[in-house]
């Protein structure tokens, strides 16, 4: 059963249970009430304190995974993170599509100089100051953004980053705290979205819809009541919609397999690179001599430049175009990954890179300034440059 807050007997104007961003859900004898919030909103932060003073709740459950909190709890954490195991790995897409995200939110936040996902810490502290329980009822957001990456091919990849670099780098105008609060509406991460359009359909079906159940479920395996959950004003509508639906949390954390046709998809420009080459020696020495030197040279260049965009250290710049043009024949290796390697050895990030990251993240400037970002985007930039030497070369090696 769910009944919405704004369509409930009037309250008087100090009761923060009658502000239109609090819905009540009931099930059986327990009552939950659902704060919609926008993630960089002040306002968002008092209301949080002022239901949860009012309810005195049995559990506070918050829009964060594990990770998450404990990053709020420990600022200190990303002092922790190995950069350079996260690109042997071949995590730095998913590290960087989080630190995009991120960007975007503290940009939106530093305009109103609060600190983003403020109402979440302050759920968190008022919560723990009344001996309340906090519990995190989010999907881990690793799982949430491989889930994502998984879901899309590669110019779906390519089109996502652009889209993501263009928001996290824009210049808009400054935004008042009015034009914010409009956010509650929709949470940060849906007006991302709606931005984007509708061409990338399964981006909202995993970062909205499948968390929307995700919450809820928790929701339904917390003990307690009554209980103040607090998340992005976006995941509100899908959550009141589900309510009381049973959802299996193991399907939705699942990393969904690559098919034998998206493990075969990305051998098939080396096959056919090699293949004209081939081709081009066997009809004629100096037109194989040709095809080779076009695809060195092209991949040499476009991976040369990605460096270059990235400010990578010039030995970073040779040795990822080196590796360009060999890495491309097998998709099992990366170009990128051996930049990265070569420009965490250099440049390896350092304690006041992690201590000034929150704050790099919310420029421009920032992004390139700061090693650790630095790095993924030699990693990532080298790579893009690397890829799309295969596209170009390959119609000019096939049809000589």
């Amino acid at each position: 059963m769910i009944d919405s807050a704004d369509s409930a007997t009037p309250a008087p104007p100090s009761d923060p249970l009658a502000d239109p961003c609090v819905h009540t859900l009931t099930l059986d004898s327990r009552t939950i009430y659902l704060i919609g919030t926008a993630h960089v909103s002040e306002q968002s932060a008092t209301l949080v304190r002022e239901v949860i003073e009012a309810t005195k709740p049995d559990v506070v459950c918050l829009e964060l995974c594990d990770s998450r909190m404990e990053t709020i709890r420990d600022p200190e954490a990303w002092r922790n993170m190995d950069v350079i195991k996260v690109i042997r790995e071949k995590k730095a897409f998913l590290l960087m599509l989080n630190f995009f995200l991120s960007s975007y939110q503290r940009r939106l936040a530093k305009q109103l100089g609060i600190s983003p996902g403020q109402e979440m810490i302050t759920g968190m502290q008022t919560a723990e100051a009344m001996g309340t329980r906090v519990e995190a009822i989010d999907r881990n957001v690793r799982v949430t953004l491989s889930r994502v990456w998984h879901s899309l091919g590669f110019w779906r990849k390519i089109k996502l980053y652009g889209q993501l670099m263009g928001a996290a780098f824009s210049t808009n105008e400054a935004l008042t705290e009015e034009d914010i609060e409009s956010l509650k509406e929709q949470d940060t991460l849906q007006l991302m979205l709606d931005e984007f359009g509708e061409s990338l359909p399964e981006i909202k079906e995993t970062l909205i819809n499948e968390r929307d159940r995700f919450m809820n479920q928790k929701l339904l395996e917390t003990e307690g009541s009554p209980i103040v959950a607090v998340v992005g004003a976006g995941h509100v509508p899908g959550m009141k919609r589900n309510w009381g639906e049973p959802a299996d949390l193991d399907e939705l954390c699942e990393i969904p397999k690559k098919s034998a046709w998206r493990k075969l998809l990305p051998w098939i420009i080396p096959v056919l690179a090699v293949v004209g080459v081939t081709l081009g020696f066997l009809n004629n020495p100096e037109d194989g001599k040709e095809r080779l030197e076009y695809w060195i040279w092209i991949n040499v260049i476009l991976a040369g430049i990605g460096g270059i965009l990235a400010c990578a250290h010039p030995l970073s710049i040779i040795v990822g175009a080196i590796a360009s043009p060999i890495t491309s024949l097998n998709p099992a290796i990366q170009a990128g990954m051996f930049a990265g390697l070569v420009e965490g050895w250099l440049r390896k990030p350092q304690v006041a890179d992690f201590e000034k990251l929150g704050e790099d993240l919310s420029t421009t400037r920032g992004f390139w300034r700061n090693r650790v970002t630095r790095l993924l985007l030699v990693y990532l930039l080298v790579n893009l440059g690397s890829a799309i030497a295969g596209f170009i070369a390959l119609p000019k090696i096939l049809m000589n």
